[in-house]
């Protein structure tokens, strides 16, 4: 039986981990519909309604992880990877997992360390990807084999970016406007995950 190259053995980890990220997601869309509203709420609001807690953290490890896998998987294929690129992926991990630890306000007009911890790491990991994402366009033009995905991610990335900008205007807006900010958090996080996926298919499909 024929090895199968490690770049897209990590490539097919990455998609199972991202994969299944999605598929919490819907799980909650759907089971928690009543209580959180998947266009005016916010994602975190499902922490505070059972099995929401325990399987928002689950959706948050697997992106992680699915993420951490790609760039595993980059390096694996000899794609350079810059200092800035490295931080920004750190910031993306890290605001992730501290919006894991540190639970949202459960209602808009309060305030609290936790909930000022989660916005902050929630725009840092909200524009640290897409912005990460340009950096590595940069690095993937160098391979004949990359250039398209170079395109891709560079088309995602600014979707991601423009999406997470207005997401954050949005939670300044008044009613009707803010009342989207939960469809267009789920949109800038949906840029995010296709991102991801992307970049994880065409390293499968260069190596594979």
């Amino acid at each position: 039986m024929a090895t199968i190259p490690r770049p897209a053995s990590l490539a097919r980890v990455s998609i199972a981990l991202l994969t299944g990220c999605l598929l919490v997601a819907a799980y909650l869309t759907v089971a928690l519909r009543s209580q959180v509203n998947p266009v005016a709420n916010v994602v975190s609001d499902y922490v505070f309604y059972h099995p929401g807690g325990a399987l928002y953290v689950l959706a948050v490890l697997l992106l992680v992880a699915g993420g951490g896998v790609v760039a595993a998987g980059l390096t694996a294929l000899g794609v350079h990877r810059s200092h800035l690129l490295t931080l920004l992926l750190g910031l993306w991990c890290s605001g992730l997992l501290l919006c894991a630890v540190f639970p949202t306000n459960r209602l808009p007009g309060d305030s609290s360390f936790s909930g000022d911890v989660h916005r902050l790491a929630g725009g840092t990991f909200l524009t640290s990807l897409p912005l990460a994402g340009w950096q590595l366009a940069k690095a993937l033009r160098a391979d004949p084999r990359l250039r398209p995905l170079a395109v891709r991610i560079s088309r995602l990335a600014t979707a991601g970016l423009v999406l997470a900008a207005a997401f954050g205007l949005c939670q300044l807006a008044p009613p009707p406007v803010s009342d989207l900010q939960g469809l267009l958090e789920r949109l800038a996080l949906g840029a995010e995950v296709a991102l991801l996926l992307t970049t994880a298919t065409t390293i499968k499909r260069v190596t594979g």
